[in-house]
């Protein structure tokens, strides 16, 4: 894992969000890769690399606003996540992310617009990608 990550560009850390944070896989990847002398530290090897959140909620958009049902909008969660950034001086960049996608609905309806929605958010996360290569 560490190898793969020394020889980035871009770190993508791509995840449905869950409890307001990583599932709990994803949280015991990064303890068990993102250690100290490997992503930070004196010793730190990632520094300058770029790193993209790319994420899905299972909550609609409205939900995540200062008078929504969670009382925070979506970015106040991901300061975490820019703290951890700064911890392994990459550059966080924008996130890339899509609201109201759960595998909760058995709705046939609910359940195309959900994979209309997955695709678009693929081709967001491409498009990033792309434009980030090419200012490299």
């Amino acid at each position: 894992e560490q190898d793969a990550l020394l020889k980035a560009d871009i770190i993508v850390w791509q995840f449905p969000f869950s409890w307001y944070s990583l599932p709990g896989l994803m949280k015991l990847w990064l303890d068990d890769v993102f250690v100290h002398g490997f992503a930070h530290g004196s010793t730190a090897r990632l520094g300058g690399k770029k790193l993209i959140l790319s994420f899905t909620t299972g909550a609609p958009q409205a939900l995540y606003a200062a008078d929504g049902v969670f009382g925070h909008q979506l970015e106040d969660y991901l300061i975490q996540f820019e703290t951890t950034a700064r911890l392994c001086n990459l550059e966080m960049q924008k996130p890339v992310y899509t609201c109201g996608i759960s595998y909760a609905s058995r709705n046939e309806t609910i359940i195309t617009q959900q994979i209309a929605a997955a695709k678009q958010h693929a081709s967001r996360l491409i498009a990033q990608l792309n434009a980030e290569l090419t200012t490299a």
